[in-house]
């Protein structure tokens, strides 16, 4: 028996893009204790943000603003810290 595999092509990654972080905690209107910020290209489309810190437990938003020669998006990581639990991330759009 023979088989064959495929999947969809991945996008090319975006690189030399700009990227601006923002979020904090919506229900309590407040951002981050810290100022976090991409810091580092790490090449093909890779990037380090650094200086993320979750000061207490409950929903927090991590907003990136991306802009390249492609074009500008958005996308917007939700995620629930709960004391002693690593967070649970899930992207919204």
């Amino acid at each position: 028996m023979h088989g064959k595999s495929s999947s969809p092509a991945a996008p090319a990654p975006v690189v030399d893009a700009k990227i601006a972080f923002s979020g904090g905690m919506p229900q309590h209107g407040h951002g981050y204790p810290t100022r976090p910020a991409v810091t580092a290209n790490l090449g093909e489309g890779r990037y380090r943000l650094s200086g993320m810190k979750f000061s207490m437990s409950g929903w927090w938003e991590m907003k990136l603003n991306i802009g390249s020669t492609l074009g500008a998006d958005q996308v917007v990581f939700n995620t629930v810290v709960v004391a002693d639990a690593p967070p649970q991330l899930a992207a919204a759009r």
